[in-house]
């Protein structure tokens, strides 16, 4: 039983390990943030089935650094998105003032050249 606690807290600071690692080498691309998160859910899913024991020090101190590189991840790709809805909003409404100027003239005039 004592063998099977000592790999359990080894496997589960490896795991926060592998998160910390993963948040560490983010190149600040929204792609980049996407890979990191959705390998992140996974390691967390694994991790959480240790959620019952109590934290080394260690792996406290990694949580905690986790958390913090996690949250700047997520708040860039909040502004990202924010960014995007913006340019959006403003293609949307280029193309609504191009339809209205289009839908003004959208009748057909042919010039008499005999006129």
């Amino acid at each position: 039983m004592c063998i099977n606690i000592i790999e359990m807290t080894n496997f589960s600071e490896y795991l926060v390990q592998e998160m910390l690692r993963n948040v560490l080498t983010w190149d600040h691309t929204s792609e980049q943030a996407i890979i990191i998160l959705e390998k992140n859910e996974e390691l967390m899913n694994k991790y959480q089935t240790f959620s019952e024991r109590k934290l080394t020090k260690t792996e406290e101190c990694r949580l905690r650094q986790l958390i913090v590189k996690t949250q700047a991840i997520i708040e860039f790709l909040k502004t990202e998105k924010e960014e995007m809805m913006s340019n959006i909003n403003a293609m949307n409404h280029s193309q609504r003032g191009v339809n209205n100027y289009m839908s003004s003239y959208s009748d057909s005039y042919f010039i008499d050249k005999d006129f």
